[in-house]
């Protein structure tokens, strides 16, 4: 809960080894849209690289996406779990990433695909060459002989793909299999955490054995499922300790990126959220407005960066651990997968930097406040007639008040000051502010919102909180 997340495509990060690059006969287009899967030599040095980046935005947790032995960029059809991809690097980059990452006081999650493989992965291959006479033939679901890798394959595979076959839960020699894959790594690389692909796709008999697998490699490890709506059921103690939070993200897009949301409908979401999962996990949540999987956030609102920023300022102030996909703190755009996973650009117009300064600032508050990262929420504001939206993140002493605009007018909002709070400090806003303090008038606060804007407003040093002096 108290993390950022910072996600990452390695192809797509950073090139900083020249001997696992594309091939250079094939020229690559870094900046345009991306229409198919090729390779763009992105690696795990690359990402070692760039720690200095990462750290100065603010970021202490990296979820890599798949990093194991593929045939594709994405690595999400793992042909071998026991070694990195070559187009990657070597165990050894991984290991002396992890171990960097760890001397600074950050963390590494990895994704966990155990739903499914590649078609080169040594039992399917198996599995090809032998067909009923394979060993590995209960690996898999067969539904008839023989195997072969085309449409409409006669095996189980993910969406029916052939390249990703399913894998045979029901086989304890698969679990045991998947589960010493998991050991292995989480004890080689003190590593803080898995994210789970499809996991609504495997038997939930199986989560059940891998959380104390992972637990008994690391005890504080975090499990990430990729749910994408109530998931409830996985968030009971035997399971996941966090998902994706896509149910948070559609409501962020209604109210910011499309404006189909009215302020009373967003609360009512935010309220739902807030009773559907326990609270540890409510606070763990990965609250995401992008991902390899959705078109990007800018996208989504249309290329306004003034939506962008509101996005954000709800991203960094709600309940839930904020989680950047690579080049979101820019407001790189691409649509739908796989233009939404263009190369990350280190060199930025001023816009962009600009956007770098904001999601920076965002950061910084979040973490010098445990009201931002531990507190209740409650509504200070709701009015649909002119768009205003406001809620207060507090604990016993601390609190920040935001307040949004969502309508193309200038408004002014007026709300309590919170536990009589007589005076607040302007902290973070989306916009150019003159005014940084607030005074309580007749114990409320008035602050003027230019449109499509957003502010975070904190209690002064002088002001008494919860009995104390802040």
């Amino acid at each position: 809960q108290d993390a950022v997340f910072y996600q990452i495509m390695p192809d797509r990060f950073y090139n900083a080894d020249p001997t696992n690059d594309p091939d250079p006969s094939q020229p690559i287009d870094f900046t345009g849209r991306i229409e198919g899967d090729g390779f763009y030599g992105g690696d795990l040095q690359g990402i070692l690289k760039q720690l200095d980046y990462l750290r100065t935005l603010g970021v202490d947790a990296l979820y890599l996406t798949p990093v194991f032995a593929s045939v594709t960029h994405h690595n999400y059809d793992t042909d071998d779990y026991e070694r990195v991809d070559p187009d990657l690097g070597v165990d050894a980059d991984l290991r002396q990433l992890a171990q960097t990452l760890h001397q600074h006081n950050m963390r590494l999650i990895l994704d966990g695909v155990f739903n499914h493989v590649g078609v080169y992965f040594f039992a399917f291959q198996d599995l090809l060459r032998h067909q009923e006479q394979s060993p590995f033939r209960d690996w898999f679901v067969v539904e008839r002989f023989p195997v072969a890798v085309q449409w409409n394959p006669s095996y189980w595979a993910w969406w029916n793909i052939p390249y990703m076959p399913k894998l045979n839960h029901a086989n304890p020699v698969v679990r045991r299999y998947l589960l010493s894959v998991v050991a292995r790594w989480t004890r080689e690389l003190r590593l803080d955490g898995w994210r789970l692909d499809v996991p609504n796709e495997v038997p939930d008999g199986f989560w059940r054995e891998f959380r104390p697998v992972v637990r008994r490699a690391n005890p504080n490890a975090i499990i990430i499922g990729e749910i994408w709506d109530d998931a409830g059921r996985w968030l009971q103690g035997d399971m996941f300790d966090s998902v994706m939070n896509y149910v948070w993200r559609g409501a962020v897009l209604g109210f910011v990126a499309h404006g189909s949301l009215k302020p009373s409908q967003f609360d009512q979401r935010m309220a739902q959220l807030q009773v559907m999962y326990p609270r540890q996990s409510l606070y763990a949540m990965y609250n995401m407005l992008s991902s390899h999987d959705t078109p990007r956030f800018r996208r989504e609102c249309g290329g306004d960066l003034r939506r962008v920023r509101l996005g954000l300022l709800l991203q960094f102030t709600a309940i839930g651990a904020p989680a950047i996909y690579y080049g979101d703190e820019i407001g790189m755009d691409g649509g739908g997968t796989p233009d939404n996973r263009r190369p990350m650009r280190f060199e930025r117009a001023p816009d962009e930097q600009a956007l770098f300064e904001y999601t920076r600032a965002l950061i910084a508050l979040r973490k010098g406040s445990v009201a931002l990262r531990r507190g209740e929420w409650t509504t200070a504001l709701v009015d649909d007639a002119r768009g205003l939206y406001g809620f207060v993140r507090h604990t016993l002493d601390d609190a920040a008040l935001v307040l949004l605009n969502l309508s193309d007018q200038p408004q002014r909002a007026t709300v309590p000051a919170w536990n009589g709070v007589p005076q607040w400090a302007h902290a973070v806003s989306t916009h150019t502010t003159p005014q940084t303090t607030y005074k309580a008038v007749q114990g409320r606060i008035t602050v003027d919102l230019p449109p499509l804007s957003g502010t975070v407003l904190v209690p002064s040093s002088k002001s008494p909180i919860g009995g104390k002096t802040q």
